[in-house]
């Protein structure tokens, strides 16, 4: 009898705590097409040359809420101009409140590839270039409407930086348009 009303007790006290529980974050994926400008710029000269290029960028975004203004996530990219190009892998946070119309903003930090030491008698766009592995910072913003309750369409723009690699620091900027299914 003793057992039973130990046992009663125990699941009477597991109720409440059971509809405590915390609601599962959202969680939200987000493809982003943009256009991209692709600059390298020389760190020994203050005002000396730049090179660009003009292109094309891909991301992926996935991001947690943790709560109704912060998100926490990963974004994956690389700019589709030529030769040179980077792609980066950066850990992100975003700032972001609820509605229909929402303004946010984007910072992050990760992994960054660029165009590495390239061979002596071939060109800096040539493929024989290595590829470096920096560290890097994104820093974003934009806009998104949500159209439905669990999707949204956006406008956005970002500056992508790697680490200097050597004497040359590379960047994309990039302007697009997104689209999020959470």
């Amino acid at each position: 009898m003793k057992l039973l009303a130990s046992y009663c007790i125990l699941v009477l006290a597991a109720g409440p705590l059971d509809s405590q529980e915390p609601k599962p974050s959202a969680v939200s994926v987000e493809l982003g097409i943009a256009s991209a400008n692709f600059h390298e710029s020389f760190s020994s000269d203050c005002c000396g040359p730049t090179r660009e290029a003009t292109g094309g960028a891909l991301s992926i975004k996935t991001k947690r809420e943790t709560n109704r203004l912060v998100a926490v996530g990963a974004e994956a990219g690389t700019s589709l101009t030529p030769r040179p190009d980077m792609s980066w892998l950066m850990a992100t946070g975003t700032i972001a409140p609820s509605g229909r119309l929402i303004p946010w903003a984007q910072v992050g930090a990760g992994l960054v590839s660029q165009q590495g030491e390239c061979p002596a008698d071939g060109s800096d766009t040539s493929s024989d270039c290595e590829t470096a592995i920096t560290l890097g910072g994104i820093i974003g913003a934009g806009v998104r409407w949500r159209l439905l309750h669990n999707l949204a369409i956006g406008l956005e723009t970002a500056f992508v930086t790697g680490t200097s690699r050597g004497e040359r620091r590379f960047s994309t900027v990039r302007y697009g348009v997104t689209l999020t299914q959470q």
